[in-house]
């Protein structure tokens, strides 16, 4: 079962039980992969050979992709016996928001490194955008 629709079943099963938006945060980490180049176009081929691997393509291929947004979902649950049986009182989530972004290995030359900054500054907002649309679910 894809996440997306686990995560979808979970909060319909459990609309009395769960924790409020306002109690609780995500974590969020930010891993990176090393990727290397002199120029925009050698960055770009780094970022193709050693971005996150997302599955395969109907050839059998590697499909990699620039920036990746994953999470892990797990519950905290409160069981009080009641009535012969034990009840599900809350449900507290803890999830974690893990953004894998691609990071040069060694310093760059002045003109690309501003560009560079701007190019991974709009990636990591992107990709913020997935972490909130899982937070959202």
């Amino acid at each position: 079962m894809k996440p997306a629709i686990l995560l979808l079943l979970l909060a319909a099963m459990l609309p009395s039980t769960s924790a409020r938006a306002g109690d609780w945060k995500p974590v969020e980490k930010v891993e990176t992969y090393a990727i290397s180049g002199r120029t925009a176009p050698e960055l770009y081929a780094s970022i193709g050979e050693k971005g996150p691997v997302i599955g395969k393509d109907s050839a059998g291929n590697e499909r990699r992709v620039i920036a990746h947004t994953n999470f892990k979902l797990t519950w905290q649950r409160d069981y009080q016996p009641e009535g012969g049986a034990c009840v599900l009182k809350t449900a507290r989530p803890k999830l974690t928001l893990t953004y894998t972004l691609p990071k040069p290995a060694t310093p760059m030359p002045a003109g690309l490194q501003k560009r560079w900054d701007s190019f991974a500054a709009g990636l990591a907002a992107h990709e913020k955008v997935h972490g909130a649309q899982i937070v959202d679910m």
